[in-house]
Parts: structure tokens; C-alpha cells; sequence
């Protein structure tokens, strides 16, 4: 936040340079750092305004790394040549550079640590059902998810979403297509709101002549909130 404090407060003290960006050479660095500000400014943008307003996850902000590691760097080397410059002591400029790094780089561990123990369980259920799957099918099944890539993975089976893979979420669509791929599970899990359609979730209600649980799986210990269900498709 630093550097890019600096490069705001400087543009708005030479605010004419955007005016006179030739491409001899000149300006440079401010034409990087223009750059890199622009790429900060127009993701933010796009997220919060567009995209996501209403939540996010930090890996959506991936493209900001390269711009907030060149401010980053740019706001520890500024503070640490101006501590340098009134202690009159160049060797403190590298010393704070360190000792500022080090203490982000811990900093940033015990964040990242914290964050992955909290996960570390967080879709327990998907891999156990996953796994599940895979132990009672035959290679040649076919599974109906919305956890497409973690159930892929763990099962090992052909995994269709409940568009059949296309745009069409329709229930009609879905009862046709199960007649004619004839998939061994449907998985219908809490997991995945976004991409299950809200008529997945009655589906099995209104059709327990074909959609038989075989398996579930709760939120809790007391096992009094489920949170995933393998259903088992008879024809």
C-alpha cells in the first residue's frame, strides 16, 4: 500500500506526465508504474463491481500479484533509503530491507498456515463420497455431480454435471438424458449451490421410484444435518 501511495501522491504532483508518455525512453519508470497501477485498478474493478460484489476468494486475485509485488518492493526500499538517509547510514537501508521481508514472509506463513488447517477438512465429505464411488462402480459408470474435479478425481469415473455438460439445466432435459446415459449415482451435495440447479435437490423426493440414497454424509458428529447424499439410479 505503501508504494502505492507514493506513486498516487506522485502522480498528482506531476499529473502532465500522462500527457507526454513518448516512447524515446523517457519517463520509464513512471510509465511501469502506470502500468502496474492500471493492472491493480482495472481487476479490483472488475471483481467487486462486475464479477463478484458480494463475495470472493482471494485466489480470484491473482492478477494483482505482479503489481502489488513491484509497490510492495518499491514502498520497502523507499522507506528503508529514507530511514537510511536521516540516520546517515547506508548499511540500515539494507538492514531494514531484511528485516522488513523476513517479518513478511513470517507474517504470510502463519497466515497461509492457518488458512490451510481451517480447509484441511472443509470437503472431507466430497472426497470420502468420491472415494466411496469409485470402491462400489465399475470403470464404465457414470456419475452425475456438481463437484465435478474432486469427484473425477476420487472416483475415477466419468462425472457429468446436471446439465449433461451443457447449457441446458432444465429438469425435463435432465430426466431425458438419464434415460438415455443411464449414470449409476447421482450426487447431491450443499457443496456446489452454484452450479446444482434448485430442482436437483427435490428431484429425489419425486422420484424415489429411480433415486434410492446409498450413502450420506453429515455436517455435524450428532449426524442430524446431512450435507451430501449418494443416490444410487434404478431403471
Amino acid at each position: 500500500m505503501l508504494g502505492i501511495a507514493i506513486f498516487v501522491f506522485r502522480l498528482s504532483l506531476s499529473y502532465e506526465k500522462l500527457w507526454t508518455l513518448n516512447n524515446d525512453g523517457s519517463n520509464l519508470k513512471f510509465k511501469s508504474d502506470l502500468l502496474n497501477f492500471l493492472l491493480i485498478l482495472s481487476v479490483l474493478i472488475a471483481f467487486i463491481l462486475f464479477l463478484r460484489p458480494d463475495s470472493f476468494e482471494y485466489r480470484w486475485f491473482f492478477p494483482l500479484l505482479p503489481g502489488m509485488l513491484v509497490f510492495t518492493s518499491q514502498g520497502i526500499i523507499n522507506f528503508s533509503e529514507f530511514v537510511g538517509e536521516k540516520l546517515s547510514n547506508k548499511k540500515i537501508i539494507s538492514i531494514l530491507i531484511i528485516m522488513i521481508s523476513l517479518f513478511g514472509f513470517y507474517t504470510q506463513i502463519i497466515h497461509a498456515d492457518s488458512i490451510i488447517k481451517a480447509k484441511v477438512n472443509s470437503y472431507m465429505q466430497v472426497k470420502e463420497s468420491g472415494i466411496w464411488v469409485k470402491e462400489n462402480s465399475v470403470s464404465t459408470d457414470i456419475i452425475i455431480s456438481s463437484s465435478i474435479p474432486q469427484h473425477s478425481y476420487y472416483s475415477e469415473r466419468k462425472v457429468y454435471s446436471f446439465g449433461f455438460d451443457s447449457s441446458n439445466l432444465s429438469e425435463e432435459y435432465f430426466n431425458e438424458k438419464i434415460k438415455e446415459i443411464k449414470p449409476k449415482y447421482a450426487i447431491i451435495s450443499a457443496f456446489e449451490p452454484v452450479f446444482t440447479p434448485a430442482w436437483a435437490y427435490e428431484w429425489p423426493d419425486k422420484n424415489k421410484e429411480i433415486a434410492v440414497p446409498v450413502q450420506v454424509y453429515f455436517a455435524d458428529a450428532e449426524k442430524k444435518q446431512p450435507i451430501l447424499v449418494v443416490y444410487e439410479l434404478k431403471y
